[in-house]
């Protein structure tokens, strides 16, 4: 559940987030200064730029993922088993 929260969901979510925390940064600068306080609305908010950052950035995280967790070739593989009432997770064996 971690490694598809930080590899999928962070990536694709993260330009919003940035976005948003700029947002709302210029909208005090704007605000501090005496000007016009909201300069951008959600409406011109750039919907596919944003989404196109966040699934470029999911493709890089999934394929850099599997370069740095990639098994090396030459194990066997066991799969998940009980002994002894307790579970044995699967994997590669050596």
């Amino acid at each position: 559940m971690t490694r598809r929260l930080i590899t999928i969901f962070l990536p694709l979510i993260a330009p919003f987030v940035m976005y948003g925390i700029w947002l709302w940064w210029a909208r005090r600068r704007k605000a501090a200064a005496g000007e016009d306080v909201d300069p951008f609305g959600w409406q011109e908010m750039p919907w596919v730029w944003l989404s196109v950052a966040g699934v470029v950035l999911v493709a890089a995280t999934l394929v850099t993922s599997t370069m740095v967790w990639r098994e090396k070739p030459g194990g066997t593989y066991e799969s998940p088993r009980f002994e002894d009432g307790k579970k044995v997770p699967g994997g590669f064996k050596r």
